[in-house]
């Protein structure tokens, strides 16, 4: 998985507003020497607030629908590093002075009003910052301020995905689920399919938490039952890399989709079901199969225009195979795909 933005702290249960607080992770505040103002979403959406020993989150202004594909946030990057560059430390923190030194007073503040470890050397603060703060952007890494004051929940806990657009250089974010008034806006960093012992220990090295989200926090028997769950998903993913090999049918790859998606309402990944049901419309149209190609095209819209938006290409081409399923680019060519 691509790097992904570090929060500046760990996340709770996002059923409500109480819950997520009382369940939070005391953390280091953000630096005191630079306020962090409260901001509100001038289009009502969202707002930016304090939690108590959590530094700031995003919590829903209004009731937000799924169903409808709203966007919640549409940023352009503050800052963005040549690909690359971020391996580099010393060119990275070179390249960010200059570039901090462009923006305006207020582009400085919002920068510098983001959460970075305290202990971070002074010459180190711009490139922590930037660290700390970052989303994949394709090839490269950016910061979007108002993305940055979101908060970690692991795949089963969250309730929102952001995707990057690259055509249009911008940032997206919109709801996996029905989310009410006041309920915390949740993403996750990492891959969805990772077990509760990876996450955690992936996030405590990387990003300096640890995460309380409701998926980490399950009693134990339920955490096992969950990771087994997740293990099972990694273990058919493996098995559909046997379809282009012929070592797996295209009967057997649709039986393992429809495992996986079982397993995958069980554990709430919704953020996988877009991409999952592309893959079932991609074999039924290598198969010539019009019936479902049709189906599974229908199914890969809906969960497209709800985790990337109604008017993304993606979303917009599976509709159309859903009503000519003969039109999409894999049908009849299974051998010439191999």
């Amino acid at each position: 998985m691509a790097r992904s933005k570090k929060s500046k702290s760990g996340s709770s249960t996002p059923k409500s507003t109480t819950s997520t607080n009382s369940n939070g992770l005391d953390v280091s505040p953000t630096t005191p020497s630079v306020p962090s103002p409260v901001k509100t979403d001038p289009n009502g959406i969202y707002e930016v607030v304090d939690l108590p020993g959590r530094g700031k989150g995003m919590l829903a202004s209004r009731d937000i629908k799924a169903s409808q594909g709203e966007i919640i946030l549409k940023e352009e990057p503050l800052l963005q590093l040549p690909p690359g560059l971020e391996e580099n430390h010393v060119r990275t923190r070179q390249y960010l002075k200059d570039k901090v030194s462009t923006l305006t007073a207020d582009q400085r503040a919002e920068y510098m009003a983001l959460w970075y470890e305290p202990e971070t050397p002074k010459q180190d603060v711009l490139r922590a910052i930037f660290m700390a703060n970052s989303y994949s952007t394709h090839d490269s890494m950016a910061v979007f301020p108002k993305a940055a004051r979101m908060n970690h929940g692991c795949a089963g806990a969250s309730n929102v995905a952001y995707s990057w657009r690259q055509g249009e250089r911008r940032f997206y974010l919109h709801a996996l689920r029905d989310v009410p008034k006041g309920e915390e806006l949740l993403s996750a960093y990492l891959d969805p399919k990772m077990t509760r012992s990876e996450r955690q220990k992936i996030l405590k090295d990387k990003y300096q938490f640890d995460c309380q989200c409701a998926s980490c926090t399950l009693p134990k028997d339920l955490s096992l039952k969950s990771d087994e769950r997740l293990s099972t998903i990694n273990g058919l993913f493996q098995r559909l890399m046997g379809w282009n090999v012929n070592l797996v049918s295209g009967k057997q790859v649709v039986e393992i989709v429809n495992k996986i998606w079982a397993i995958a309402e069980e554990e709430n990944l919704a953020s996988q079901f877009g991409e999952l049901a592309g893959l079932g419309a991609m074999v039924a149209a290598a198969h010539a199969d019009q019936k479902a190609t049709a189906e599974w095209s229908q199914l890969a819209a809906k969960w497209l225009r709800i985790s990337l938006g109604k008017d993304v290409i993606n979303a917009k081409n599976s509709e159309r195979w859903s009503q000519q399923p003969t039109t999409h680019p894999a049908f009849g060519r299974k051998y010439k795909m191999m």
